[in-house]
């Protein structure tokens, strides 16, 4: 498989080459012999295999994970709205028994689970303030010891977090 032949027409050199770490990527290699175009050089193809990305599994937000007495108040709820489900979706269809049990459980989640709690609570006004403090410190403009001013407020938030955890 030559790819340029001298310009004498004796010597035929393989001089161009795909280099790939993932070999089962390519198909079909060739040379393109007819190229309508003076040149001593033929062309390379190869064809890649195309494949579609993946779709991943939706996945819980873990901000939404719920908590033993979340999912107590939960059960007795669908407990509650499921006592009479049977009589109630008799002249329904099946895909309309799944949707009706479907959006009851998700209404119910919905209703029960309660928003995101704030984390900032657990900081002391002290540790407050020397984020503020250090906000402040990064946004302005360029200052004398600006750096070490930066590193010691960060050493003392560390600190300070440290304790409220405490």
């Amino acid at each position: 498989m030559w790819t340029l032949i001298s310009p004498d027409g004796k010597t035929k050199n393989e001089i161009d080459f795909i280099t790939t770490n993932r070999a089962s990527y390519f198909t079909n290699f060739s040379v393109i012999k007819r190229f309508n175009f003076n040149t001593n050089h033929r062309l390379i193809r190869a064809e890649l295999k195309t494949y579609q990305p993946r779709k991943p599994r939706p996945r819980l937000d873990p901000a939404k994970k719920l908590g033993r007495q979340q999912i107590e108040q939960i059960t007795i709820a669908l407990r509650d709205e499921f006592a009479d489900f049977k009589d109630s979706t008799r002249e329904l269809g099946i895909q309309e028994k799944y949707n009706s049990f479907e959006n009851t459980i998700k209404t119910q989640t919905k209703l029960i689970a309660k928003p995101k709690i704030d984390t900032t609570k657990w900081l002391s006004t002290n540790t407050t303030q020397l984020l503020e403090e250090r906000k402040h410190f990064i946004s302005a403009s360029e200052t004398r010891n600006r750096r070490k001013k930066l590193a010691k407020i960060s050493k003392e938030i560390k600190e300070s977090i440290r304790k409220d955890r405490k």
